[in-house]
């Protein structure tokens, strides 16, 4: 008899500085502001992407500090872009990932030529699930503006427990992000497992998210 998940994880990575090492890409340095946000609207589609309209190789900008005599992490972000190790992605793929695209990256130091040791791929997450309990949950700040008060943003001090979410979402893809749940990256309880028995989440914060209902 299978036993319902009780819990899933929120991979602590979108949009924190502790995940940014001061990626950049001469496509970006070269584009209009209009033109980035091209880009930035591309890959925050949630239908589809076209991944040949965004970067594939990065540097380390100094000025932006960064990684420069440092192992990256299995998972971080380079610009605005989910990056992941090849071994990273194996697990992913071994699930079900709904709305996801993968492609592949080329990270260099800040000579712009030195590779990172490694394989790396950005990754886009399109699939999204409502079950985020607002009133049941901890650490958390609502922005001040109208059109953005239903997100909640999480707190860098927040630990596990803190962040609860309707049992619903155990089900479907196995990596999702929350609707109203700013820069999410949540993962099923098999996920989660798989990506520690094989090591990857050793250096990256992932929160365990108890599920009600």
């Amino acid at each position: 008899m299978t036993t319902a998940a009780q819990n899933i994880w929120y991979l602590r990575v979108l949009g924190e500085m502790h995940s940014r090492y001061g990626f950049t890409a001469d496509m970006l340095e070269q584009m209009t502001v209009d033109q980035r946000n091209e880009v930035w609207r591309e890959y925050a589609r949630r239908d589809d992407v076209d991944t040949s309209v965004l970067p594939d190789t990065f540097w380390v900008d100094p000025p932006m500090a960064g990684a420069r005599g440092k192992t990256l992490k299995a998972a971080h972000v380079a610009a605005v872009f989910l990056t992941v190790s090849r071994e990273f992605l194996d697990v992913l793929e071994q699930f079900d990932l709904g709305l996801f695209k993968s492609w592949p990256v080329t990270l260099l130091k800040r000579d712009k030529t030195t590779p990172f040791e490694g394989e790396w791929h950005a990754i886009w997450v399109g699939t999204r699930k409502d079950g985020f309990l607002r009133d049941k949950s901890h650490n958390f700040k609502v922005p001040p503006y109208e059109r953005t008060k239903h997100l909640a943003i999480p707190r860098p001090e927040a630990v596990d427990g803190d962040f609860v979410f309707d049992v619903s979402v155990a089900a479907g893809p196995d990596l999702w992000r929350d609707q109203n749940f700013s820069q999410s990256l949540l993962l099923s309880d098999r996920l989660h497992t798989a990506l520690k028995e094989a090591g990857l989440l050793k250096k990256l914060v992932v929160l365990r998210c108890p599920l009600v209902g």
